[in-house]
Formats: C-alpha cells, structure tokens, sequence
C-alpha cells in the first residue's frame, strides 16, 4: 500500500475531512491532508540535495528555508484541524518570510533593478501574497498539483539553460515529482485533498525559488514573473474585485476564473488541462524569449492567460442586490447588517450601566400590528388594512376590533364611528391610559 493510500486511510479514521458547504466545488466530504506526504517528500529529497551538492558554507542557508516551511505546515495542518485566527497564521508567515530573506542574503526579487530598501520590502509582501494566493487558488481538483509540475519543470529549465543558478534545478525538480505523485492521487474525481498542510508550504518553496531566480538579473526577473502568471494574475484580480466591492478578502467564496469555470459547466480535469497547456506556454516564453526581451515576454505571457480566461467561459459572478439608495431597508439587509455587527436578529445594544455592567442586548420592543393614532400614517394604515380584507386576507385583531366598535358591537372598545381602533388597556381618549 502506498504513502498515499495509508495517508487517506489514517485522514478519513480520524474524520480529517473537507466537507462540502455553498462554497465548494465538491459534492462529498473529501479527506484533506494529502500535503503530509507531499513535504515530507520533498523535505527528504531537499536535504539530500543540500548535504550532497552544495558546501557546507552554502548548507545552512539551503536548510533554513526548509524548516521555515516546516513550521509552515505544522500551523496550516493545525487550521485544518481547528480553524485558527488570520492574525496567527499571518504572524508565523511572516516570520518565515524573514527567514527566507536573510537566507537570500538580503537579495530580494528586484536587486537587480532597485536598491535594498525598496526591494526588500516589496519582495517580502510578494512573497507573503504568493503564500497565500497558492492556497486560495487550490479550489478545484488537480490544479494546485498542475500548477506546480509547472512551475518546476520551467525552473529546472531555466537552470539547464543557463538563464538561473544551477543549484535551483534540483530542488526544482524534488517539488514537481512530488506534485506528479500527488496528482495520481488528486485528479478528478480526487480522493484526498492537498489542504492547507500542503499548498502553503509549497507556496513559500516555490517562491523562494521563483525569488532566487529574480534576482540573478534582468532577464531572471522576467522569466520569474512569467512562470506563475496564471494563479498571479486570477487571485490579484478577483481579490481587487472584492476589495472594491467592500467585501472581506479573507472571507472564502467561489469567484476566482477556474470557480466560474466548473460553475458554468467545464470539468474540473478540462480547466486543469487548459491551465496545463497555457503554462507550457508561458514557460517557452520564459526559455526563449526573456533572453532575447526581457520586458516582452510578461506582457506576451498577460495576453496568453486573459486568453485562457475567456476561453474557459467562466459564469458570471452573481452580485448581492442592495436597496436602492434613499429606500427604506429591508428586513433581509437588517438582518445581515444586525448579524455583521455581531448580535443576534431581534436584539438590540443598549448602553453599558453605572453599576458594572457591560454593553448587553436585549429583545427589541415589536410595534403593534395597528397603530393607535391618527394623521396621515393611521390613515395610510387603515387604507392597506382595508384593501387586503378586500382581497379576502386575514384581518389584524386590531382591525377587527375597530369594525366592531364602529358598529357599536364592542362596548368599551372604542366610540361609535371612531376609525381608530383602541388598543387594550387604554381608554377612549387619544394616546391616555384608562
């Protein structure tokens, strides 16, 4: 039985499992944990290549970035289990990222054209966005899987061409192996899921080498930003769509392009395929043309992935309706509104006491059905209340009390021929208690 097999066997015991909800591309619980096996592979693969071909002054900076990713995975296989807060996650992100950075030699992806104190900063926020962006993206089955077979082989072409360092192709080469294992295993319909466990290390190995390669020159750079530009270029622009539209970016949804893909009716193995053949592409231009013209071979690469996305038809992203301006809102935005602020529908914040006591919420007081009053709001009231006894619908008790009383049915209810019906407990008189 392989690694694999007895991994899903272990997951599924332990109900490690991906359970379908309004934002899943999936119909049943799927076990999530399948990264295990993939960091543990490529964790072995990485130090026998460190302590076998690189020197000892070297070893150190080629192990630290692999224990960061290690650390990695032990706190995204923890969200996976229990889901953690963004503020601790982000926190040991960006620890690892500063491990990364000074492994690097404090050369960021843009040495080669900006001085430290500029590229520093960018690269470490580039860097921690691709961390994220390569966990976003894995949505569907195969892609995440697909993408970095990709983006490895196109590294270890750039080394076997002369265009990065050497000691790039071989950890390279460990991370898309890894991947091909893994896809056998992820690849519609999937039997395991690569979960957070997988996808955010493997996100940060890779940018460290998409990193290293950047700052080797011009032309490393440009090859470098070509590589990902299919996951880049559809995680930027749905989480600027959703920054504009007011929403949380942290909060999960099924908007990127591959989503609206499967939504519209493509499978999950055709997007994969299609990925696949445009990221051949991008990695030719990366061999072959960034060479030759450094600044072409991104803007050539944008105009093959906005291909890819209109060829993949993607559906439309539905948008919420909102009320329209100077309207009155509606109970449904109330309840969203209420809910969003974090208290319970029907309750509302009263102010905190002098005697110790915090701000607490209390059930809020319902207006009766029918008003006790007159001016233009009773009459309106009395003119809708009117016009759905016409249509044969249930009168209010309020309403029907009034009829009595202008009937002289209902002694003590109200005077003859008063249209206001009087509400319990309350005398004739307008607006006085009895």
């Amino acid at each position: 039985m392989s690694r694999h097999a007895r991994l899903i066997g272990v997951l599924t015991r332990r109900a490690v499992l991906d359970r379908p909800n309004e934002r899943s591309s999936h119909a049943v619980p799927v076990p999530r944990g399948g990264g295990i096996a993939v960091v543990a592979a490529v964790a072995a693969a990485w130090v026998w290549l460190a302590v076998t071909t690189l020197p000892a002054v070297d070893l150190a900076r080629w192990l630290v970035p692999l224990g960061a990713a290690l650390a990695l995975a032990a706190i995204s296989f923890a969200d996976d289990l229990r889901s953690l807060g963004a503020g601790l996650r982000l926190g040991v992100q960006a620890l690892a990222v500063a491990a990364g950075l000074w492994a690097l030699d404090g050369r960021g992806a843009l040495a080669a054209v900006a001085p430290a104190w500029i590229d520093l900063p960018l690269t470490a926020l580039g860097w921690l966005w691709f961390v994220n962006l390569y966990n976003f993206m894995d949505g569907i089955d195969g892609i995440t899987g697909t993408e970095t077979v990709s983006i490895g082989v196109g590294l270890a072409g750039l080394a076997a061409l002369g265009l990065a360092p050497p000691t790039v192709s071989g950890p390279a080469v460990a991370l898309a192996a890894a991947a091909v294992g893994f896809l056998v295993w992820n690849w519609h319909p999937a039997r395991i899921f690569l979960g957070d466990v997988g996808s955010v290390p493997v996100g940060y190995l890779l940018g460290f080498l998409l990193i290293l390669v950047a700052g080797s020159g011009l032309v490393g750079l440009a090859a470098a930003a070509t590589l990902p530009m299919v996951y880049l270029a559809d995680a930027t622009i749905t989480l600027a769509r959703r920054v504009a539209r007011g929403e949380s970016p942290a909060r999960a949804h099924r908007e990127h392009v591959y989503q609206r893909a499967v939504i519209g009716g493509s499978s999950h193995s055709a997007v994969c395929v299609r990925i696949a053949a445009v990221n051949a592409c991008l990695a030719s231009l990366a061999w072959f043309m960034a060479p030759v013209a450094a600044l072409a071979a991104p803007l050539v690469g944008a105009v093959v992935v906005a291909a890819l996305f209109v060829a993949l038809r993607p559906a439309p992203v539905p948008t919420p309706p909102r009320p329209p301006r100077g309207a009155r809102e509606g109970p449904a935005h109330r309840r969203e509104r209420v809910c969003r602020a974090g208290r319970a529908p029907g309750a509302r914040r009263r102010r905190a006491s002098g005697r110790g006591g915090g701000a607490v919420a209390r059930p809020a007081r319902r207006r009766p059905a029918v008003r006790s009053g007159g001016g233009r709001r009773g009459r309106w009231r009395h003119r809708v209340e009117r016009r759905a006894l016409r249509r044969g619908r249930r009168a209010a008790p309020g309403v029907a009390a009034a009829r009595r009383s202008r009937r002289g049915g209902a002694p003590g209810r109200g005077r003859p021929g008063d249209r206001r019906p009087a509400r319990p407990g309350w005398s004739s008189r307008r607006g006085r208690p009895g």
